[in-house]
């Protein structure tokens, strides 16, 4: 059993990632174990729930700070490749439920519920990029 936080498509894909397609047979027959965070699926080796988990590096070191004695006992198999940043995305042209929702994805930061929404997504907050169209355009130039 391999516990992780996120969907069965996302996990399996993760373990593609990290042991290569190649083991598709293995990686089908794992059993896999949803939990909300990530660091709920390091606390389930601890457990005994799962023999395995999939986590952040991020949740493997706040492991350590909560839970030092459980820390110790878990070694890292495998790492994925860096992963890109998450990105929220809408139709170029803005009506008000997307500005509403811009609005409330940067606001996250500033109210306890938002900041705990974040931390269980691994982030820190959400920030706007900068007009993608103009900025390739003003390197081809």
């Amino acid at each position: 059993t391999l516990a992780g936080a996120g969907t069965e498509d996302y996990l399996r894909n993760l373990l593609r990632q990290m042991l290569g397609a190649e083991r598709d047979n293995l990686i089908d027959s794992i059993k896999l174990l949803a939990v909300p965070k990530d660091i709920d699926a390091l606390m389930a080796v601890g457990f005994g729930i799962a023999k395995a988990s999939i986590a952040s590096e991020s949740s493997l070191t706040k492991l350590a700070v909560i839970n030092s004695a459980q820390h110790a006992k878990l070694k890292t198999l495998a790492a994925s490749d860096k992963n890109f940043f998450l990105i929220a995305a809408i139709a170029k042209k803005k009506e008000n439920e997307e500005k509403k929702l811009l609005k409330t994805l940067e606001d996250m930061t500033s109210r306890p519920e938002g900041e705990k929404t974040l931390k269980m997504l691994g982030l820190d907050g959400w920030k706007r990029i900068p007009d993608l169209d103009s900025s390739i355009s003003k390197q081809l130039r």
